[in-house]
């Protein structure tokens, strides 16, 4: 995959740089806004594993509306036993 074809599939879909970077992030670890811009203007590679990811993106954002639907379960805070001291 080329950085054109990158911010095709980005600009396509709506997405901004920054919207790609969480996405990406989440399964990739941490890619800055500024790293996907680099991919774009062919500073850098584009990753190997991109398509991959993007078909991914692709597959949820197909099924977002009805996870939108989905209940929010409730969180709890979590408190962790104090260790005694001797």
């Amino acid at each position: 995959m080329t950085g054109e074809e990158l911010k095709q599939w980005r600009t396509e879909r709506g997405l901004t740089q920054s919207d790609l970077s969480e996405i990406l992030s989440l399964t990739e670890g941490d890619i800055p806004q500024s790293r996907i811009s680099e991919w774009e203007r062919g500073v850098y590679k584009v990753p190997d594993w991109m398509p991959h990811e993007l078909n991914a993106v692709t597959f949820l954002r197909k099924d977002q509306k009805h996870l939108n639907k989905l209940p929010k379960l409730p969180t709890r805070k979590i408190t962790w036993p104090k260790t005694s001291e001797k």
